[in-house]
């Protein structure tokens, strides 16, 4: 089955990806403890990107089993960026049967 994406005006999308990112500082402020400094360059300005939902696989096989959305946390200074699983982190809900967190990947169109 295809995943398919409802129409959206501008204003609501606008709306969504303010939401995200609010979402994601907060969880950030509640589980980001110690320094603040960027690894690299020592800066303490940082961005939330969109959305990137990747394939995970196992080691063993190199077969992809899942997906998972990740949130990008990048410095605005030097450009290093970690990541984080927005599903689990509870700043996005995936809806059942679509791509998201945990969803095995013979489950995905």
């Amino acid at each position: 089955m295809p995943i398919t994406v409802a129409p959206f005006t501008p204003e609501e999308l606008a709306e969504g990806e303010r939401a995200y990112r609010e979402k994601a500082f907060e969880w950030l402020d509640q589980h980001w403890h110690g320094s603040r400094e960027c690894p690299i360059c020592r800066s303490r300005s940082w961005a939330i990107g969109e959305l990137v939902l990747i394939q995970v696989a196992r080691y063993s096989s190199l077969a992809a089993t899942a997906w998972r959305f990740m949130c990008p946390v990048t410095c605005l200074t030097c450009y290093y960026t970690w990541q984080f699983d927005a599903a689990a982190a509870g700043v996005i809900s995936v809806g059942e049967g679509g791509a998201g967190h945990g969803v095995p990947i013979e489950d995905q169109p």
